[in-house]
């Protein structure tokens, strides 16, 4: 069997995250039909080789610990060179050398984030491919428009330094993947050298039927996803702060930061990490999305979507899907609460959206169609 290498910036798993959603399906496409070596930097000293929790893997997998303040000085370079901070920050001399004496024993590279390029940008591999996943210089655009003052000079700085860098890696790997169209065409270079892969979503048997409940209970809203992350953070700051009257938000996902964990409330409850959501959406009259930030397709819509879930988000939430599809709502920020209240007050409507959702995943995100654009991708 052919053997391909694959590098990424975080452990692989577990999956905490949207990142690790990414590399652990990226990482089983490729055991499809490669001997699959796996390479990892992480924060995390207890971080475990992916081996041991996909035996398809390679036993030669393994992960670098690099503590956070090597990381952090690597970082500061980034005041004195023209790269991105993202990328000085996951640079390790000695990852880059024993990629470099290793190369020609692979059949395929695979950089796993615009982190990640650097290592194989300038090793002349024939099938050096990098899947940057989230353009990263939207991701910054997104926030700047959010963002105050410096923070907002500093984010629209780094966009800059990451289009330049992207268009740099359009040239110099065979083949770059992205989530979504709108990622792709934002640094708009060498599109015949660009592909289209998107994430699977695992869809449930049957949609869960909807919670039983008294009329007098106060109308459920969920939020789910990692509330280390900065969009999220925001996210669940911008909705508890327009509830509609009556209602309740749960925010399901792991590693709540302060802020989040501050917005515990008689009207807000803050879980942390669970282990199973199918109960969260069950009892959810509403999923709400409203991202303010960040870019690429949002794994809490589609998993929300597959479990036949009504979901509301902002235009930068639904980047990347068919917003004509009737497969879930959209509203700007402004009118984010108004458009809650209305789904609430019309369950019939919210029925049919949730059906369509499920359809629309099924038609477009299931493991077997992102296969296929895997194996077009890896062509190129």
């Amino acid at each position: 069997m052919p053997r391909a290498l694959y590098l990424t910036h975080k452990e692989i798993y577990p999956v905490l995250g949207g990142d690790q959603v990414r590399f652990s399906q990226i990482a089983s496409l490729l055991a499809d039909s490669y001997d699959v070596d796996t390479v990892s930097l992480t924060h995390d000293p207890t971080a475990q080789p992916a081996h041991l929790y996909d035996p398809r893997l390679s036993a030669d997998s393994r992960v670098i610990y690099v503590p956070p303040l090597r990381r952090y000085m690597r970082a500061a370079r980034t005041a004195v060179n023209r790269l991105p901070e993202f990328v000085n920050h996951y640079r390790d001399p000695a990852l880059m050398a024993w990629v470099r004496d290793r190369a020609a024993d692979y059949d395929l590279i695979l950089c796993g984030s615009a982190a990640m390029a650097q290592y194989a940008d300038r090793l002349g591999h024939p099938a050096a491919y990098l899947d940057m996943t989230d353009s990263m210089a939207l991701n910054n655009l997104n926030a700047s428009r959010t963002a105050r003052a410096l923070h907002a000079a500093m984010l629209r700085d780094q966009c800059r330094r990451m289009t330049r860098y992207e268009a740099r890696c359009r040239d110099a790997f065979r083949g770059v993947a992205y989530i979504s169209e709108v990622d792709r065409t934002f640094v708009g270079r060498h599109a015949e050298r660009t592909a289209i892969v998107s994430n699977w979503v695992d869809i449930p048997d049957a949609p869960p039927a909807a919670a039983q409940r008294a009329e007098s209970a106060a109308p459920e809203l969920l939020f789910v996803g990692r509330m280390s992350y900065r969009p999220n953070i925001e996210a669940v700051q911008f909705m508890a702060a327009r509830l509609p009257e009556g209602a309740h938000l749960t925010i399901a996902g792991a590693a709540p930061s302060p802020e989040v964990v501050a917005l515990e409330s008689d009207c807000v409850h803050v879980t942390g990490r669970v282990a199973e959501l199918s109960a969260f959406f069950r009892s959810a009259d509403l999923v709400v999305a409203p991202m303010l930030s960040g870019s690429g397709i949002q794994n809490k819509i589609l998993q929300a979507m597959a479990h036949g879930c009504c979901v509301l988000t902002t235009p930068i939430g639904a980047d990347g899907l068919d917003t004509s599809a009737g497969a879930f709502a959209v509203a700007v920020p402004d009118g984010f609460a108004a458009a809650a209240a209305a789904l609430l007050a019309d369950p019939a409507r919210r029925a049919a959206i949730g059906e369509s959702g499920r359809a629309y995943v099924e038609s477009h995100f299931s493991r077997s169609r992102v296969a296929e654009q895997f194996a077009r991708f890896i062509s190129l």
